[in-house]
């Protein structure tokens, strides 16, 4: 645990979850035996990376083995959830997305189950799921047929209290954005034949983000302009002014990737073509427009 403490944790932290990591994961890892074998787990992991290895050591092997020996037994969701994080992390150290990208969805899937969210789960677990969730779509993962994580928080039209909130609210719209440009990648914008629908439409997806993104950067503002901030709360609040700068920058950038290939896919039909593929166009938008105001979306 040794080097957990000194090393991990402190490389795991970084500016914006580091109570997590520092605090959480050492408390549980005293508390249950399940935790503290995937803690160690991880830890060697972690060891190992840093010397330049992706193998994992046999001492990691048989931690790993024995959490999910404990695990089989566990009952208690939010411990399975939050040993399930610990292994989501293990398989990215290890360059193993497959078995990464299993437990985010196993992990996202049990959290969708619980109706009553404990305060554990709710202020700790929760966010660090929903983070790790983004990874899977890093590595190629369909976006139609993996789940989000649907458990509520505050609207972004609300004041924002702290920068720890301002992180987290943030955070969701980032998911919807890397899922919206990952949809773009391998879907076309209308629905293809066979396919259910009706389907949101590309323009109106973006255009809902970007609303969501201004209405939380204008809350962020109010709470920046209010406060005075230590100088590790300031290092976050830069780092959250860049996350808002990237994401409206993606997506204005693929809004304007969409007109091009727009005009150059209509420069390539006759006039005809071009006539039924608007029609087309404005269909999809009315459906897509009625789909999300009757709150179909999540």
């Amino acid at each position: 645990m040794d080097f957990y403490r000194k090393v991990t944790a402190p490389a795991f932290a970084g500016s914006l979850n580091s109570y997590f990591w520092t605090n959480v994961v050492m408390q549980m890892s005293d508390q249950e035996p399940v935790a503290s074998h995937a803690v160690l787990a991880l830890s060697s992991v972690y060891e190992t990376f840093s010397n330049g290895s992706w193998e994992a050591s046999s001492f990691a092997v048989w931690h790993y083995n024995e959490a999910i020996k404990l695990l089989r037994t566990t009952t208690d969701r939010a411990l399975i959830l939050f040993v399930c994080v610990l292994f989501i992390c293990i398989e990215l150290i290890r360059r193993n997305p497959k078995d990464a990208t299993t437990h985010c969805r196993h992990g996202i899937n049990i959290l969708n189950e619980i109706h009553n969210e404990s305060d554990f789960l709710r202020n700790h677990v929760t966010p660090v799921m929903r983070q790790l969730s983004i990874a899977p779509y890093r590595y190629g993962i369909n976006p139609t047929t993996f789940p989000t994580v649907r458990q509520p928080i505050s609207t972004s039209t609300k004041r924002i209290q702290n920068v720890a909130e301002a992180h987290a609210r943030l955070l969701t719209i980032h998911v919807r954005l890397v899922r919206h440009m990952e949809c773009a990648c391998i879907t076309d914008r209308w629905l293809d034949t066979g396919k259910e629908g009706p389907e949101p439409d590309t323009k109106w997806l973006r255009q809902f983000i970007l609303i969501d993104l201004d209405a939380w950067y204008k809350a962020y503002w109010e709470m920046k302009k209010e406060e005075r901030y230590t100088s590790k709360e300031e290092d976050m609040i830069r780092l959250l002014d860049i996350r808002y700068l990237v994401a409206r920058i993606a997506l204005l950038a693929s809004e304007k990737k969409d007109e091009g290939e727009r005009k150059a896919l209509q420069r390539r039909q006759s006039p005809q073509q071009a006539g039924e593929l608007k029609a087309s166009s404005s269909s999809a938008i009315a459906l897509s427009s009625s789909w999300w105001s009757s709150g179909a979306a999540t």
